[in-house]
């Protein structure tokens, strides 16, 4: 305060700040920041909080540091801009009460464990996505057998077993362990698998072979070509088990149902079904 020595209050008191209440802070009140001539600032204070009415900046250089384990905006109308280090600058934005778009880029939603997704057009810049996310079907279901965390399983009818194959399971529900048990971490059924024992295939169509999925179908007699989904190659798989297959019979294959009603054979002839 050595900077009030030697002023008189009449000559010093514009300067000052004061509450525009005259009461003080109280717990549950926001009050204006004033100064001596009743000129209003942008500040509010409470015995709880601080509001500001405009801007908030920040010196160059200085950090925002927040250690409370939430950040409310409940203002729906805000644009926020984000810069990185190269000066490059996008817009993020947030609709308005009445679904308006707010800012040039689209909106970014953020959902708890499932990285980040555009839900509205963009319009400039450049977005790279370092997770891919879908939605997927999974199923809790059986005694909880131990699994191994990206392998196949098939339901026999009572439980899940590991390994499926076209000999053993191709009239069989297909899935993918979501964990270490089928019950508790439960099983995938369809959809997107970015598990990484699924990421190893070649892009295109996925089989059952004669040890897990393959790209080509297995052609052995006695054993049944099925498709089971589609590679994405390093991104995936996914998961959509025919529920028709060809069972291969010397040199006549017949495809069929999964209670063994026989549909057409390689000759193009449907077969009749007793």
């Amino acid at each position: 305060m050595s900077s009030l020595s030697g002023n008189t209050i009449a000559s010093s008191y514009p300067s000052l700040l004061r509450l525009n209440n005259f009461t003080g802070a109280s717990p549950s009140n926001l009050a204006q920041v004033v100064d001596g001539l009743g000129n209003r600032t942008p500040m509010y204070i409470s015995g709880t909080k601080v509001r500001f009415r405009d801007t908030l900046e920040v010196e160059n250089g200085t950090d925002i540091r927040f250690t409370g384990s939430t950040i409310d905006i409940t203002n729906a109308n805000i644009d926020f801009t984000l810069t990185n280090t190269t000066g490059i600058t996008k817009n993020f934005a947030v609709k308005d009460a009445g679904g308006r778009q707010q800012a040039i880029d689209g909106l970014i939603s953020f959902s708890g464990g499932t990285g980040i997704e555009v839900t509205e057009d963009v319009s400039t810049g450049t977005f790279t996505f370092n997770n891919t996310t879908s939605n997927n079907h999974i199923l809790y279901i059986g005694t909880g057998v131990p699994t191994t965390q990206g392998k196949a399983v098939y339901w026999d009818g009572t439980d899940w077993n590991k390994n499926p194959t076209s000999s053993n399971a191709y009239d069989k529900l297909i899935g993918i362990a979501a964990g270490s048990n089928s019950l508790t971490d439960g099983v995938y059924i369809s959809g997107l698998i970015t598990l990484a024992a699924q990421t190893g295939y070649t892009a295109g169509a996925l089989y059952l072979s004669t040890s897990g999925f393959d790209n080509t179908p297995d052609y052995t007699s006695g054993n049944a070509q099925r498709g089971i989904g589609h590679s994405l190659g390093s991104l995936g798989i996914i998961l959509n088990p025919d529920i028709y297959y060809i069972i291969n019979n010397g040199n006549t294959s017949f495809i069929t149902t999964n209670d063994d009603e026989v549909l057409i054979t390689n000759d193009g002839f449907a077969l009749s079904y007793e």
